[in-house]
């Protein structure tokens, strides 16, 4: 009888555990990571169909590429998260399609070494992961103040423009002008820089909303989003707001980067 109940009990546990993906990184955060942003009952498979590019050494912490290439099979996903296991800010973005995707793009801030999450949720419910650990050579990503820049623009001020490529895809760009403030960095009088960031994005066009996204300060200051579509956007438009209550549009029409 005790025997029978170990067995049941391992076996709960294995079936847990297949639940869950075992972590190709063996980061020892996965499950607690997982749980929180995908859900403690979540099912999980680790898909290396995903493509997530980004570089495997990394010099400027600050604003750090990512591609997420998504496989023709989830083009259909219900939703897309970023994450990273050890920013102290560890959700990048939520983005929510409503037409199929073939790729994202942004620029994101890693405060040190760490695997990078892609998850994709699929139709059926199973959330589909890539994974890829990143080498940072100068940590501080988020806790650091940005090397300094020239102020170009307002806060929320958005630029739009669309590449064409083949057979009538298109590349989405958009950037947003805004400090992305983490709240976790000290200046040298002591005084914290308070958080203030991005938190919603919508993009649409003529035909109706493309994504609408949820955002952190685990984006880069200025954050650029590039998504890859199957068809051009016509009268491209791109709304928001920030954690201030400042709302922010900006059309195609407007000057281009």
């Amino acid at each position: 009888m005790r025997s029978t109940m170990l067995f049941a009990v391992a076996a709960l546990l294995i079936t847990a555990a297949n639940a869950r993906g075992v972590d190709p990184a063996g980061s020892e955060l996965w499950e607690d990571l997982s749980g929180a942003y995908l859900g403690e009952d979540a099912e999980v498979t680790f898909d290396d169909s995903i493509r997530l590019m980004m570089a495997d050494r990394v010099e400027s912490a600050h604003e750090v590429p990512i591609m997420v290439k998504v496989p023709h099979e989830l083009r259909d996903m219900q939703e897309l998260v970023l994450l990273v296991d050890r920013n102290p800010i560890q959700q990048v973005a939520r983005i929510t399609p409503h037409r199929r995707i073939e790729s994202v793009g942004m620029n994101i801030r890693l405060e040190e070494s760490t695997p990078v999450r892609a998850a994709i949720l699929d139709q059926s419910g199973i959330w589909h992961v890539a994974t890829k650990s990143v080498l940072v050579m100068s940590a501080g990503g988020c806790s650091s103040p940005p090397p300094d820049g020239a102020v170009v623009a307002a806060v929320g001020d958005v630029k739009i423009k669309q590449f064409e490529r083949h057979g009538g895809a298109s590349r989405l760009k958009v950037r947003i002008h805004h400090p992305m403030d983490t709240g976790f960095v000290v200046l040298e009088d002591g005084d914290v820089v308070p958080p203030y960031y991005v938190e919603t994005v919508r993009i649409e066009d003529a035909k109706g909303v493309i994504a609408d996204m949820l955002t952190w300060a685990a984006m880069s200051r200025d954050p650029t989003i590039t998504i890859d579509l199957p068809t051009e956007g016509q009268s491209v438009r791109v709304s928001g707001n920030d954690s201030l209550g400042l709302s922010f549009e900006g059309s195609e029409n407007a000057p281009v980067m």
